[in-house]
């Protein structure tokens, strides 16, 4: 299971500003899930009653985060000469999640 995004850079930027490109995304799409919104910026359906409760939690609470592990496995994976790759490596345990929530 491969869980990665490329996103196309404009040739001429040096590797650290693609670098810090690459961790403003990451933190953008951590920022953006734990406000409940998914990548078209609509809010995700909410838990089942269950879930809810077993989380803590209202059901219109969706955050994604539980333990915090599936959004800590987003990394940066590769940074190339006109584009970044983030995603989540395959062999974590947070690959199947994250599957399940794209």
């Amino acid at each position: 299971m491969l869980i990665r995004a490329k996103i196309s850079i404009p040739m001429g930027y040096t590797y650290e500003r693609k670098q810090q490109m690459a961790a403003d995304i990451v933190d953008f799409i951590r920022f953006r899930t734990l406000s409940g919104y998914d990548k078209n910026n609509n809010p995700f359906p909410k838990y089942t009653k269950d879930y809810a409760e077993t989380k803590g939690a209202g059901r219109g609470d969706v955050d994604l985060k539980l333990t915090g592990e599936m959004l800590d496995a987003i990394k940066i994976m590769y940074i190339g000469k006109d584009y970044i790759e983030i995603g989540i490596d395959g062999r974590s345990k947070n690959a199947a999640k994250a599957e399940g929530n794209i």
